[in-house]
């Protein structure tokens, strides 16, 4: 998708689930592994509870989006520590 849209030279490394890392928290271990980034380096951006629950088992920071698959109850359920209800909203978030 990221290659579709012409966004792919942006990131560093684009990780999902694999049998290697059935879960969430296995995604983001793999991530800070091959990056050498400890939790407190790295945040997720996420619009499900699964995004939360990885985070929160891992360590790192949670910045819940109310627009993609999540409901907004389900994610506040996790106390991300930031919300987003539109996308300008993560850019300010980094600014």
């Amino acid at each position: 998708m990221t290659k579709n849209l012409g966004i792919y030279h942006f990131f560093d490394g684009i990780y999902g689930s694999s049998p290697e890392a059935p879960h969430k928290a296995d995604v983001i271990r793999q991530a800070l592994q091959t990056h050498q980034l400890a939790p407190e380096q790295a945040i997720i951006i996420g619009d499900t509870k699964f995004d939360m629950l990885g985070a929160q088992e891992t360590g790192i920071q949670k910045l819940a989006v109310t627009w993609g698959f999540g409901e907004q109850a389900d994610l506040l359920n996790y106390q991300p520590d930031y919300i987003a209800h539109k996308p300008i909203e993560v850019l300010e978030y980094f600014q």
